[in-house]
């Protein structure tokens, strides 16, 4: 069950060369959730190991005010408080179960402000550039708050902060032929939730959340595209060929794989993140002649990257081609077809759909769910009618 409201007030105003765009308002929701858990015996579903009936509770009052400068330079101020609650009741406590621990209780998470200020500069009707700097956080889920198969409250929890700092600058030129984005960003977060397993005799019994440390981002994303050609009479009506590009750099920082801080503590610190590629490359190629045939077509390029905290495990790399070719013809007023063929993995690339980072548990873990590795071609017809 969830409810909640928001509230705004807008004001706005304009001098001679000064302008003001303000908001000012509250947000408040509160969900009501039941969360189970059971043993497992053989595959069997046993006994009850949870049965917890927690309400949520998130508020936060809000304010943003854009300053329209001369020069066409925009700054923006904004600034947030927010509050979270979970009230939790242990429907497993009770007279009839003696021996149960009781899980019930409150966690109220401390208010955090998160801050935000930007500029923007606007050179022409064509090309801007920003710097942003912003606050922001990431609270524990309610799943992480209770420890599902022991039902105790995970009450030692705090919620990710992030710090993040950006410049970028989007625009076009060569008549908006030439269009491009780019962004320089740096991400500081403290406090990352991680997962922390509880092993018996070299088997992993549960887990449960924990702050476990310090993750830094640093990075770049780059996006080109340029029309060639776009004039319905030429033979060649539409050409557009486009790329683009992403680095990112991320390391840990002060990480560790619990909090225990014993002999069997592993620092990360200075280690890779894992599931994060450093090098994502995509580029493709859309053509269309004046007949209606039409072909698109898109490269992609994935990068090793690392499966373990410990960074002694990667993915490897991969490659994928797909193409597609068509036909387009208006029949008539009312009619538009479209028929179309295309195939995927041209290359026959060895590649995933997702892979399971820091798993932990078997000698031998299906860690992947792959791709086709053979290429997969698809078909189809489209006729639509327009009133």
């Amino acid at each position: 069950m969830n409810f909640g409201g928001r509230t705004e007030f807008h004001y706005n105003h304009q001098w001679k060369k000064i302008g003001i765009e303000a908001i000012v308002g509250g947000e408040y929701q509160k969900t009501s959730g039941v969360y189970r858990s059971y043993k497992m015996y053989g595959g069997v579903l046993g006994d009850h190991t949870s049965d917890n009936f927690i309400a949520t509770q998130q508020a936060n009052i809000f304010t943003q005010w854009n300053i329209l400068l001369p020069k066409s330079i925009k700054v923006t101020a904004g600034l947030s408080s927010n509050f979270l609650n979970y009230n939790i009741s242990d429907k497993l406590a009770n007279s009839s179960n003696p021996t149960h621990n009781d899980a019930s209780g409150e966690k109220n998470f401390a208010p955090i402000l998160t801050p935000r200020l930007a500029v923007q500069k606007v050179f022409n009707k064509h090309i801007s550039a920003y710097v942003n700097a912003s606050k922001g956080y990431s609270p524990p889920t309610a799943s992480n708050v209770v420890i599902p198969y022991t039902g105790q409250v995970n009450t030692s929890l705090k919620s990710e902060i992030g710090m993040q700092y950006e410049i970028g600058s989007k625009g076009s030129l060569l008549d908006n032929k030439l269009s491009w984005q780019v962004a320089l960003f740096s991400l500081n977060v403290n406090d990352k939730l991680s997962s922390q397993s509880v092993i018996d005799s070299g088997v992993v019994l549960y887990s449960y959340a924990i702050n476990a440390g310090d993750q830094k981002n640093n990075g770049m994303e780059i996006s080109l595209s340029y029309l060639v050609m776009n004039n319905p009479k030429n033979i060649t009506s539409y050409l557009r060929p486009f790329a683009s590009f992403t680095c990112s750099k991320f390391n840990y920082n002060a990480f560790k794989s619990d909090n225990n801080n014993n002999a069997n503590t592993k620092d990360y610190s200075g280690n890779t993140v894992i599931g994060v590629p450093p090098i994502l490359f995509n580029a493709g190629i859309d053509v269309a002649t004046k007949w209606g045939v039409y072909f698109n077509s898109s490269f992609q390029y994935v990068d090793d990257m690392y499966l373990t905290f410990d960074n002694k495990h990667s993915a490897p790399a991969y490659s994928l081609l797909s193409a597609k070719i068509g036909y387009k013809k208006s029949l008539g007023k009312h009619f538009d077809l479209n028929v179309f063929a295309g195939g995927n993995n041209l290359t026959n690339s060895l590649y995933y759909n997702m892979v399971f980072v820091n798993w932990q548990k078997g000698s031998q873990p299906s860690i992947y769910s792959p791709g086709s590795f053979t290429p997969t071609f698809f078909g189809g017809l489209n006729l639509k009618y327009n009133f």
